[in-house]
Parts: structure tokens; C-alpha cells; sequence
């Protein structure tokens, strides 16, 4: 079946919105990211020792020396080859403070970590530099902060320079070719003119009408006004689109005659000569019209007898 023939305007505009989406959008997800990785690895950002501790970090004493902040949980592990301690205390610069061992691992916490095996963990009950006191064998302690989420922060930190690097080049270049385009609105329309090949074929005993795209409809002996508004009704009215009879124009181009109206279709325009493709064209010019009826001229009767 053929394609049907329309007319559009082809001429660029300036950039759309829509173009910044696409460096935009990475960057918006990047942001999301960062601001649940804030929300769910809190601790490997507040954290005030992120590293192991072992026994012997801070001279002249036996036991694991940190910062511990409250609320935060802490893993215990403790040397392969020795006991589980009872119970084990927090003695800081503030008070002492004894906690709790939760003997069940979760999720991340590691059975054997490089000799040492796991014990248990603690949540601190305040924010102190403490040492960690257990009741056998305090200097075969390994003591870290529950931070998980390392990995994903270094990756994060490597992202956010390359995704904003490429964000900025992405986005001038946009501006660029944005700055490129002479047109940033629609120029105006030229004045709508009626071909003189048209106005040749009209009838010259009636008013026609002749609109911008070519179209024009005669209206028999009306006055100017009401003869537009007769044209503009023939525009929108139905038609049979094989209903139809072609003709060669004064200046090479071609008339697409319907009952109600014709159609003009300049040489430039006509790319296939068979009368299938006239008529598309012509119904396409007709709904162009139709859309904008605009009134190129209106031609007066002529007194075909005072000539003669």
C-alpha cells in the first residue's frame, strides 16, 4: 500500500531539555547512590577507628587501645589458640563500662580472620578512648568496628571524579552545538503568496480562493469574506481521495482537480509523475491547509463577456 505524503517543517531548533538528560541522569543516580550508601554504611564514615586493633598499638599497654563510638557495634576476635574470654570490659578515660558479648555472627562477620577466630561482638554504650579489657587473655584480641561497605566507598570515590569530569564535557558540548544553531525559534512564514500557474487555472467566472499551500477552492459569486469561509468549510469537508483528475500546469507544474477544489503542486514538489502520487500529494496539501487555513488571495469574478 503506498505511504502517505506529508508535509513538516524540517528546520532545527534549539536544543531541548531533554538532551541534558543524558548527562544528568548518571550523575542524579551517582548522587542516589551516595545518599544510600550514607544511610546504610554510616558507620565506615563515623566511625572513629576504622582499622583492626590489636594488643601492643599504644605503648606500655598490654590491650587493644581505640576509639570506640556509642551505639556502634565492635567484632572481637581472639587468637586461634586461645579461650573464649567470659566477659569483657571497656575501661576509658570517661568511666569503665562493662558490655555484653553477642555470640551470634551476622551477616559479615567472619569465623577466622588471619589466626584469630571469631568470639562475639559489642555495642559500645558511649563515645570514649578505651582499652579492651576481657577476662583471659586481653593481649590475643583483635577488636574492629562492624563498618562494612569499603569496597563500594572506594569505588564511590573513584565514580564521583570520572561521572563529574564527564558530566562537564557532556554537558558543553550540548552548549555547543546549542551555541551552533542560528535558529532558536521558528522563523516567520514568509508572505503566502498564490502561484501565477495557479491563478491561471482558476475559474474565472467565480471567486476563488487560494491558500498558502496551494489549495484553492472556487465559491462561486460570493464576496471576498464570505468566500473564505465557504473555502475553509470546502477544506475540511469529506472527499473521495480516488476522485480525482490530474492536469499540467503553465509552468511545468501539475493541478490535481477535485470536484470541490484543486490543487497546485509545483514542479519542485512532484517527485513521481503517476496520478496515485499526485493525489497523495494533493491530500496532503489539502490537510495542511486544512490545519492552517490561511488565505493567500481571494480572486474576483471576471466579466468573461465584456472581453468577448
Amino acid at each position: 500500500m503506498p505511504k502517505k505524503v506529508t508535509y513538516r517543517y524540517r528546520v532545527p531548533f534549539a536544543t531541548s531539555w531533554r538532551s541534558y538528560l543524558v548527562p544528568v541522569g548518571p550523575l542524579a543516580l551517582l548522587v542516589l547512590l551516595t545518599v544510600l550508601f550514607w544511610g546504610t554504611h554510616h558507620a565506615l564514615l563515623t566511625a572513629s577507628t576504622v582499622d583492626a586493633v590489636r594488643p601492643g598499638s599504644v605503648p606500655g599497654d598490654s590491650r587493644a587501645v581505640l576509639w570506640v563510638d556509642e551505639g556502634l557495634r565492635y567484632r572481637i576476635h581472639i587468637v586461634t589458640s586461645a579461650d573464649d574470654p567470659g566477659s569483657c570490659t571497656l575501661v576509658g578515660r570517661n568511666g569503665t563500662y562493662p558490655v555484653t558479648l553477642d555470640r551470634a555472627r551476622h551477616g559479615g562477620d567472619a569465623a577466622e580472620i588471619k589466626g584469630y577466630r571469631w568470639v562475639g561482638a559489642f555495642r559500645a554504650p558511649a563515645t570514649d578512648y578505651v582499652a579492651v579489657d576481657c577476662d583471659q587473655y586481653s593481649e590475643a584480641l583483635r577488636v574492629k568496628v562492624d563498618a562494612p561497605g569499603a569496597g563500594l566507598l572506594v569505588a564511590l570515590l573513584v565514580l564521583w571524579p570520572l561521572v563529574l569530569i564527564w558530566t562537564v564535557a557532556k554537558l558543553w558540548r550540548i552548549r555547543r552545538q546549542s551555541a551552533r544553531r542560528t535558529l532558536t525559534r521558528r522563523p516567520p512564514d514568509p508572505p503566502a503568496r498564490a502561484a501565477p500557474a495557479a491563478l491561471a487555472a482558476g475559474d474565472r467566472a467565480q471567486t476563488t480562493v487560494y491558500f498558502r499551500n496551494g489549495t484553492f477552492a472556487p465559491a462561486g459569486t460570493r464576496e471576498p469574506d464570505p468566500a473564505a469561509v465557504f473555502a475553509r468549510e470546502r477544506l475540511t469537508a469529506p472527499r473521495d481521495p480516488d476522485d480525482f483528475r490530474t492536469a499540467p500546469a503553465d509552468d511545468g507544474g501539475r493541478l490535481v482537480v477535485f470536484p470541490d477544489l484543486a490543487v497546485y503542486l509545483t514542479p519542485a514538489e512532484i517527485k513521481h509523475a503517476g496520478a496515485a502520487d499526485l493525489g497523495r500529494q494533493a491530500l496532503a496539501k489539502i490537510r495542511l491547509d486544512a490545519r492552517t487555513p490561511e488565505v493567500a488571495r481571494v480572486h474576483a469574478p471576471e466579466d468573461i463577456t465584456a472581453g468577448a
